[in-house]
């Protein structure tokens, strides 16, 4: 792909459109895969200073199925049977309907998913843009505003926008408790929890951490 004629282009129109966006500095690299094909350590970023703060070692290794050599479309095979869909389709519809929330969950058209499956990877990113075909089948459809937008923006929440770290009654609250504690280095979190500005890696941490503190609390 590298030596490929279109690839100088590419190149240009990621630098151009998407690079600015990212903020794995792994992923920051648009050259990345072709140093390491293998490479999946923006999947643990900060991984090592997380398990840092465990009293229990943990680590989970990358398994990823091999569908084909191409490394753009393994990774979306990989999501769609093992990864992102399942947990979609599972728990967010369960939480949702629980909840009365709407939520959005994939395609499922069997037509559709062999009609997409079909299109050639080189299809799939053009220009700078992500879901090229898709933007380009929305045409005088979707307002080109939200069509030609190549930010990527999720449901996230930032953390702190949730809990606010500088009142102190919350801290004393996620430092409350014994059972989260038995896993967790109590000290090394109240550090974590001074941090400011807080990095998108710790704030999916704290994420996890405050809902398993709660769950703990609740049924340990």
């Amino acid at each position: 792909m590298k030596d490929h004629a279109d690839f100088p282009q590419l190149l240009t129109d990621w630098k151009a459109n998407t690079g600015s966006f990212v903020r794995n500095p792994y992923l920051a690299n648009p050259e990345l895969y072709f140093e390491d094909p293998t490479i999946r350590d923006h999947i643990y970023l900060n991984n090592d200073v997380f398990a840092g703060l465990l009293k229990v070692p943990f680590s989970e290794g990358f398994i990823e199925e091999n569908y084909t050599p191409n490394l753009l479309r393994n990774r979306m095979l990989n999501e769609l049977f093992h990864e992102a869909i399942p947990v979609i389709l599972h728990e967010d519809d369960l939480n949702s309907m629980c909840f009365s929330i709407e939520n959005r969950s994939p395609y499922l058209d069997r037509a559709l998913y062999d009609f997409s499956y079909s299109i050639p990877p080189e299809h799939l990113m053009k220009d700078g843009f992500a879901k090229y075909t898709l933007r380009m089948a929305m045409e005088g459809i979707l307002t080109d505003k939200v069509r030609l937008d190549r930010r990527k923006k999720g449901f996230n929440a930032s953390f702190q926008s949730v809990i606010d770290l500088k009142d102190d009654k919350n801290i004393d609250y996620l430092l409350d408790g014994e059972k989260i504690f038995e896993l967790v280095d109590r000290d090394k979190m109240r550090d974590v929890f001074k941090m400011d500005p807080l990095p998108n890696s710790y704030s999916k941490f704290l994420f996890n951490f405050v809902n398993a503190k709660i769950f703990m609390d609740k049924h340990a």
